[in-house]
C-alpha cells in the first residue's frame, strides 16, 4: 500500500463506483449489521427514507456529543430545531412529488486518512469505513475539489431540488463535526467548527 493520496478524479472516481455498483437489498435506508465510527456505534437499523434514517443518526450524534462534551447552550438551543425542522425542510424535498433517493452503501468515515495507492495496481484503496446505507451525496471530511469532481462524475445525478445542495451539505458536515467533536474530546476547535457549520 502506498501512503500516497489517489489523483482527484480517480479518488471521486473509486467513490462513485461504491455508489453507483451498490444497492440496498430491501430498498431500505440502513445496514444489516451494527457498525461503528471509531467507538461510537451507529445504529444502522432500516428506515423508509432518508430523512427518517438521517434524523435518527443526528439525534444520536448530538447525544454522544452532548455526553462527551457536556452541555452546550447554543447547540441543546438548536438541536430540537434541526431535528424538527431543517431535516425535514432539506431531506423531505428530496423524497416527494415523484422524487426517489436509491439507498446505496456510504463508506462512512471518507475522509484522505483513509484512502491510499495499491502499490501493485496502482488504484485507490478505501479502507477503515463503517458502512451505513443512506444514499450517495453524504457529505465526506474531503477537499472541495474532490466533491466537485464526484458531481462531474456523476454527469447530474444529484438529488433534487439543486437549490437545497449546498446546505444539506452543510447539514450532514454538521453531523460530521459532531462526531469527530465526540471522538476527540480535548480539541474543543473540532467541537466549535460543529455550530458554524
Amino acid at each position: 500500500m502506498d501512503d500516497n493520496m489517489p489523483g482527484t478524479t480517480e479518488f471521486a472516481s473509486v467513490v462513485a463506483k461504491l455508489h453507483e455498483s451498490t444497492e440496498s437489498p430491501n430498498g431500505m435506508f440502513g445496514f444489516h449489521i451494527r457498525t461503528f465510527g471509531g467507538d461510537f456505534p451507529v445504529n444502522t437499523s432500516w428506515a423508509a427514507t432518508w430523512e427518517e434514517f438521517f434524523t435518527r443518526l443526528m439525534r444520536d450524534t448530538m447525544e454522544k456529543e452532548r455526553a462527551v462534551q457536556g452541555p452546550n447552550d447554543e447547540l441543546d438551543r438548536l438541536s430540537p430545531l434541526i431535528l424538527n425542522h431543517v431535516i425535514p425542510r432539506l431531506l423531505r424535498p428530496m423524497e416527494s412529488n415523484g422524487r426517489k433517493v436509491k439507498p446505496v452503501l456510504l463508506h462512512g468515515d471518507l475522509w484522505h486518512g483513509n484512502v491510499a495507492v495499491d502499490a501493485d495496481t496502482k488504484e485507490p484503496v478505501l479502507y477503515d469505513p463503517y458502512e451505513f446505507a443512506p444514499w450517495r451525496a453524504a457529505r465526506y471530511r474531503t477537499n472541495r475539489c474532490h466533491v466537485q469532481e464526484y458531481f462531474k462524475i456523476l454527469d447530474g445525478k444529484i438529488t433534487e431540488p439543486m437549490e437545497d445542495q449546498d446546505d444539506r451539505h452543510a447539514l450532514y458536515a454538521m453531523r460530521n463535526n459532531l462526531m469527530v467533536s465526540s471522538s476527540w474530546v480535548a480539541n474543543k476547535q473540532t467541537r466549535q467548527l460543529s455550530h458554524v457549520t
